[in-house]
């Protein structure tokens, strides 16, 4: 014989049946899968195994009247189909099973109490037929997994994806495109400048002026990558356009780009205007120590006429990087035009380079 005992666990909410059944039926059913296979016929795939289900067929005897001649009390029928009744539809719900215990026959597990049926017979009123079939209970759950970052191999020109948001529509997943890079640097470039302090060297620690320079378009003349101050930007207000009057050497976190290797890139080629001057008579022969400004003044002129006059420019493309501080070589002839050096006024002054 065997008892046979459904309860909560932990609580003392159950019932143990008073009657055994004259059978207790139980198994499992594997989810098998058949195939068929040509020129061998069906075959049978193993599944995985199925939940233990047990079925129980009996009834609760009212024997209150006998009993109570003996002074032996038992629990009413009715008190016991209305326990299993409660376990099944207010105990009874995921994360809180009923254990099932079936002693003699090595039956303890959890279970689902699948279906509850009680029927009542003619002349045997007070007592109660039942079926109870129990299914078993598996524990599961959300199970924490460390998910291993793998780095993939990518090919040299693979661009880094940055990180981008999942834009969710109509059950699709998709990702707005990646910002494009920012094109390289290369010299001839026109570039905007963000706005900072310039520099007199690429390898200058201390700006070349307490006031920053502003913001605005400017020319990349020139590109020393690893230096200091990789940059060096003419602005376009220098040329009497609206832009930057940046005129030196700039951070390269100062100009939107990336830098590469030094490129240069050749202007579009303009024809040769023609010299209609006569030939001046009167260069000026530079000695140590002169600079643009020096002989600007020496002649009684703008020093900055002479750094931006277009003619001198045109002779000699080094002074476009150059200081206008700056001292200049030695035997260096300045042709200045006729009149001589006394007779030069601030607006006529006009150099060129022999």
């Amino acid at each position: 014989m065997y008892n046979i005992r459904l309860f909560v666990p932990n609580t003392d909410i159950g019932v143990t049946l008073p009657i055994n059944p004259r059978e207790l039926r139980f198994g499992r059913v594997n989810d098998h899968k058949s195939a068929d296979i040509v020129g061998m016929g069906e075959i049978v795939i193993p599944g995985k195994a199925g939940l233990m289900r047990f079925s129980i067929d009996c009834f609760f005897w009212d024997g209150s009247k006998v009993l109570s001649e003996h002074s032996v009390s038992a629990p009413r029928p009715t008190d016991l189909t209305n326990a299993i009744r409660t376990m099944q539809t207010q105990v009874q719900r995921p994360g809180r099973p009923l254990q099932f215990v079936a002693e003699g026959i090595g039956v303890n597990t959890l279970v689902l109490i699948e279906n509850f049926e009680v029927s009542v017979r003619a002349k045997q009123e007070t007592d109660r037929y039942y079926t109870l079939d129990l299914v078993e209970y598996r524990e599961y759950g959300a199970k924490v997994v460390e998910v291993k970052h793998v780095e993939v191999p990518r090919e040299p020109e693979t661009v880094k994806a940055e990180a981008r948001s999942a834009v969710i529509e109509d059950g699709y997943i998709s990702f707005p495109p990646a910002p494009s890079a920012p094109p390289p640097l290369q010299i001839g470039q026109i570039v905007d400048f963000i706005g900072g302090f310039h520099y007199v060297s690429s390898t200058s620690a201390s700006p070349a002026n307490s006031t920053p320079r502003s913001a605005g378009k400017a020319n990349l003349t020139n590109i020393k990558k690893g230096a200091l101050r990789p940059l060096h930007l003419i602005g376009l207000s220098h040329s009497g356009k609206q832009g930057s009057n940046v005129y030196g050497w700039v951070d390269e976190q100062t100009v939107a780009g990336v830098l590469t290797e030094a490129v240069h890139i050749a202007p579009p080629p303009t024809p040769p205007r023609a010299d209609t001057r006569p030939e001046p008579t009167n260069p000026y022969v530079t000695v140590a120590g002169d600079t643009l400004v020096s002989i600007a003044i020496q002649q009684r002129s703008k020093y900055d006429n002479v750094q931006n006059t277009q003619e001198l420019l045109d002779r000699n493309p080094y002074f476009r990087s150059t200081d206008i501080s700056k001292s200049l070589p030695p035997g260096t002839k300045i042709i200045l035009p006729s009149g001589g050096p006394s007779g030069v006024g601030p607006s006529q002054f006009t150099s060129r380079i022999q």
